[in-house]
């Protein structure tokens, strides 16, 4: 709040802002942050591999005029910039300060980081003929039924917010049915006019359209076979969705069930990709290319960040871009 601002100026050891904020309400202002100036030692830079491309350019300039008016005021502070999914980051770093720079690497890095298995699968093809593959989002959900039946707390990422609200009621719906019947209020779902057949390891969903009423579904299509463990199969609570328009509230609530481990599963968009400690995940599911190899490391990366082993999956959509990958 601007009533809060001169206290902030006056007071403040750590301030925690953003680029955009240093861009237009602080440096514009820099005669009354004056002493704050005079006294600042240190600048942290966090997701450094976001400040990329002519974002990165932009951002380049910012940190240019930051050091200018640190100069002027008779400061010299130092950079420390973070990053986990870059291949350069002291090359990065070197541009964005302009300045040289010392990586600290992982042979360095003290931060607990378990054994992670990344795997790449591509849905099998339903028309060779035509090259067309079953949907990446009916194939990672599959996958993130298979992990949370089986106890493997898992995070299904999405690349839209209404994929991933669709995703998340195809998911609740597959692990709340176990393969089983259940009852269905409403309208129910179509599933199928002549049915269809996964083979051995599916099952064999049958009927004639539509059903209205409470006559219940088969779930079909579970590749996976239901598994006979002594785990309890998760309540549709246990699995939330994630993306932004959240109430802060609601996602606080969500961040802290996946830390305390009563939140078993979460559909998400690239709103839990960065900054949000959502603490230790079992398997991470990537329903297609998020579109940059850092996005994809950072999405991966919220499964096994402490101990223990985990798994990535990236499961490949139709599009040449996917199938490149």
């Amino acid at each position: 709040p601007s009533s809060q601002r001169a206290r902030i100026r006056d007071t403040a050891r750590i301030i925690l802002s953003n680029p955009d904020m240093l861009h237009v309400g602080i440096l514009p202002q820099h005669p009354r942050w004056a002493a704050f100036f005079a006294g600042l030692r240190v600048v942290v830079i966090d997701e450094m591999h976001v400040y990329r491309g002519v974002f990165g350019s932009h951002v380049a300039n910012v940190l240019r005029r930051l050091r200018r008016i640190c100069r002027f005021y008779g400061s010299a502070p130092q950079f420390i910039l973070a990053s986990a999914t870059i291949a350069n980051p002291g090359e990065l770093a070197a541009r964005l300060v302009e300045a040289p720079v010392t990586v600290i690497g992982p042979e360095q890095d003290g931060a607990p980081a378990g054994a992670r298995h990344v795997l790449f699968y591509n849905p099998p093809l339903v028309d060779p003929a035509l090259g067309i593959r079953r949907s990446s989002s009916l194939e990672a959900a599959d996958l993130a039924a298979h992990l949370l039946r089986h106890d493997v707390q898992t995070i299904l990422f999405a690349r839209a917010r209404l994929t991933a609200e669709l995703m998340l009621t195809d998911l609740r719906e597959r692990v709340g049915a176990g393969g089983r019947r259940q009852e269905a209020g409403g309208k129910g779902q179509e599933a199928g006019g002549r049915g269809q057949e996964t083979g051995d390891r599916g099952q064999e969903a049958r009927g004639k359209g539509q059903e209205a009423g409470g006559k219940g579904q088969i779930i079909a299509n579970h590749k996976y076979p239901i598994p006979n463990t002594q785990y309890p199969l998760p309540t549709t609570q246990s699995i939330r969705g994630y993306r932004g328009g959240y109430l802060p509230a609601e996602r606080r609530a969500i961040e802290a069930g996946l830390r305390d481990g009563s939140v078993r599963g979460v559909v998400a968009t690239n709103a839990l990709e960065l900054g949000v400690d959502i603490g230790q995940l079992d398997a991470a599911v990537l329903a297609g290319y998020p579109g940059t190899i850092a996005s994809a490391w950072q999405q991966m990366g919220r499964a096994g960040r402490r101990q223990g082993s985990a798994v990535a999956v990236l499961v490949a959509a139709a599009d040449a871009l996917d199938q490149y990958i």
